[in-house]
C-alpha cells in the first residue's frame, strides 16, 4: 500500500479491514491517513450494502475483542479508519 493502488483493489482493501486482526487495521490506517481517499469513499458510498456489512463486522470485532483495551469506540483504530479514510457516517444508517 505504499504505492498508488489501482481502483480494482479498493473492494479488497475495504473487505480485509472488517477482520479481527487489529494489525491489519493499523497498517491500512497508517498508509491511508492524510492521503486522498476519495476513490475509496466513492466506492463505499456506491456499494452501501457491502460497505455497511464490513462496517458492522468491524464494530462487532471491536466489541468482542478490543473493547476492554479501547473502551471508547471513537478511539479504536477501526473507527478512525472507516470514518476518516472510508467515509463512514451516521447518516449512512448501517445499523439495519
Amino acid at each position: 500500500m505504499s504505492v498508488d493502488f489501482p481502483d480494482w483493489s479498493i473492494p479488497y482493501i475495504v473487505k480485509v479491514c472488517d477482520e479481527y486482526v487489529i494489525e491489519i487495521l493499523q497498517l491500512v490506517y497508517e498508509e491511508l491517513k492524510g492521503k486522498d481517499t476519495e476513490a475509496i469513499k466513492y466506492f463505499c458510498k456506491n456499494n452501501r450494502q457491502a460497505f455497511c456489512k464490513s462496517y458492522n463486522r468491524m464494530i462487532s470485532y471491536w466489541n468482542e475483542f478490543y473493547r476492554n483495551d479501547c473502551y471508547r469506540y471513537e478511539n479504536y483504530i477501526g473507527s478512525k479508519l472507516f470514518i476518516e479514510c472510508f467515509g463512514a457516517k451516521r447518516t449512512m444508517n448501517c445499523s439495519k
